[in-house]
């Protein structure tokens, strides 16, 4: 009896691990331009906006390990979770040997998903004014090609079909890595002063003065 309970001991530690090692664990993502849960860098930012007023429109550097066993491609996907999930940058079909993307990536070897701004490549954050706004990069591992024309919730299905496989696992398949950054403070006309508001005055006067005047001649 001792020695049945013994072996169904065993049995069960060997079924355990035998299933844990089964599935391999989530895909890392890691970045050298900025820190996981901090603030980005303005590097990143979209200058060119009203709002913003600083920044150089540069995707940063990512790098991702752990894929699946069975992965032939990656996708890369930057969505603002602030703002409805806005799209600022989508890349397709990065072939399975590439393991990161340096800053101001060059992806046109790959297929570049069209943004959130209606066009390609990396579109640069500029949160609202006095607001924080969430930015996050995803990194889907996948076991077949993509359209070039796939959408984000193309990319999440075929990822969930690839975790469906027993050597991946649910949520395996993908990594994340996420940062914030605060918008400027809202640019609203200054109250004016006592003597400001003396100069306005004067100066009102003084045109309706040369108007009432320029009339008459």
């Amino acid at each position: 009896m001792k020695k049945s309970r013994m072996m169904l001991c065993y049995f069960s530690f060997f079924c355990f691990f035998a299933l844990a090692g089964g599935a391999q664990a989530a895909l890392t993502v890691t970045s050298t331009t900025f820190t996981g849960g901090g603030e980005i860098s303005e590097s990143m930012m979209y200058r060119s906006l009203p709002q913003c007023k600083v920044g150089d429109n540069k995707s940063p550097q990512l790098s991702w390990s752990g894929a699946p066993t069975g992965t032939t491609h990656f996708a890369v996907v930057a969505v603002d979770t602030s703002e409805g999930y806005f799209l600022h940058w989508g890349v397709l079909n990065i072939p399975a040997s590439v393991t990161s993307l340096a800053e101001a990536a060059d992806t046109s070897s790959y297929d570049d998903m069209i943004n959130g701004s209606l066009g390609t490549g990396y579109f640069g954050f500029c949160p609202r004014p006095d607001q924080r706004h969430q930015y996050t990069f995803t990194v889907y591992a996948l076991n077949a090609a993509l359209p070039d024309t796939a959408s984000i919730a193309d990319i999440e299905a075929a990822a969930e079909a690839f975790e469906l496989l027993e050597t991946v696992g649910k949520g395996n398949a993908r990594g994340s890595i996420s940062g914030f950054r605060l918008g400027g403070p809202s640019r609203s006309v200054p109250a004016l002063g006592g003597l400001g508001l003396l100069m306005l005055s004067g100066l009102t006067a003084g045109c309706a003065f040369w108007a009432r005047k320029r009339g008459k001649s």
